[in-house]
């Protein structure tokens, strides 16, 4: 099949954000300990169940809280920091599928877990050639799973960033995704810089069987079929700009002016891409965030929504996700770690 490319003009969306609704519904998490159950040290990653739990990862504590849809507490997972089955050196990234098991991947183990409802460790998942799971890991139903790969390691850049394996057995499949989507990287000395793959998104859309994967380092969203066959590839952003900070050779780094941070498909198709931009004041970066709702194609840029009014986002990054209501979940950990839920209304026309 042909690969349609498209540019989204991100300056021009349909419908101005005064038109839009944001309703905050609740935070869930507290910078007190009146109750321990919904205190977090550091949230590494949040997903929703078949049931529209919140599933939230503290990757410090190495456990998954899971919350109704209302914010009350229904329990955990995980068996802490160990070395032995169903423990954690390093949690990272978690997702559901809608049988009710919950996986959650270890950035150093080099592997993903998967637990039932009993907190009982269901599957161990090995990733294809030790690859570290250092992005984004997602479900499609009870049958794919997806992470992102490690691609620092020079024995994996000729594989793909994302990693697909068949479930329940978790053999791998394919790898999908491809590395240096931006360019203008290419003048920059790999000593001198650093950029991470870790920022890549991806979601399975099942309505719709497709994968929609996001780049950390490029202003690109990729629609791929579930073999990973490229559909469509939509640069979001016409021109992108490298900002330095620091000094050459010694703490010098450098960083997209504006990057995918978030990604999410709403239950009718809408692709919610979360980003980042960083603006300079001497040599101090300063970051706002703004939400983009794509058309189900991905074409057409619907509106722009800034990030205030979803109010003060002090973090660098975060992670969003949605529920099958529509409404929206993102973490953040300042001033203190919590997951906030909100229901964006979008007028039609």
């Amino acid at each position: 099949m042909a690969v349609e490319t498209k540019t989204i003009q991100m300056g021009l969306p349909l419908l101005s954000p005064d038109r839009v609704l944001v309703k905050h519904i609740l935070t869930v998490g507290q910078e007190q300990l009146d109750d321990e159950r919904y205190l977090f040290s550091l949230v590494g990653d949040i997903a929703v169940d078949a049931n529209d739990n919140l599933l939230v990862l503290d990757i410090r504590s190495n456990k998954v809280s899971a919350f109704s849809a209302d914010g009350k507490y229904i329990g955990s997972y995980g068996k802490g920091k160990g070395q032995g089955p169903g423990e954690f050196l390093q949690s990272a990234h978690l997702a559901a599928d809608d049988k009710g098991i919950i996986y959650v991947s270890d950035k150093q183990k080099r592997v993903v877990y998967a637990f039932d409802a009993r907190n009982e460790l269901a599957n161990t998942i090995r990733t294809h050639n030790f690859t570290q799971p250092n992005a984004d890991i997602g479900i499609l139903g009870h049958g794919l799973l997806g992470l992102g790969a490690d691609i620092s390691i020079e024995r994996n850049r000729e594989n793909g960033i994302f990693q697909i394996y068949s479930l329940p057995d978790g053999s791998f499949l394919f790898s999908t995704g491809e590395l240096g989507k931006v360019a203008l990287l290419d003048h920059i000395d790999r000593y001198d810089a650093w950029f991470s793959e870790s920022a890549s998104q991806l979601c399975f859309d099942e309505p719709r069987k497709r994968l929609i994967i996001s780049y950390g380092s490029s202003s690109i969203i990729e629609i791929r079929s579930l073999t990973g066959q490229l559909l469509k590839s939509i640069r979001w952003n016409r021109a992108e700009r490298v900002l330095s900070f620091g000094r050459p050779k010694v703490d010098r780094f450098y960083i997209l002016q504006d990057a995918t941070v978030g990604l999410t498909v709403l239950p009718d198709g809408r692709i919610v891409n979360c980003v980042r931009h960083i603006e300079k004041d001497g040599d101090r970066p300063v970051i706002s965030f703004s939400f983009h709702v794509l058309s189900q194609d991905g074409e057409t840029c619907l509106v722009k929504i800034p990030g205030e009014k979803f109010g003060d986002i002090e973090d660098k990054y975060f992670h969003i996700c949605s529920d099958s209501k529509g409404c929206l979940y993102l973490f953040l950990n300042a001033p203190f770690p919590r997951v906030l839920k909100f229901k964006i209304d979008i007028p039609v026309n």
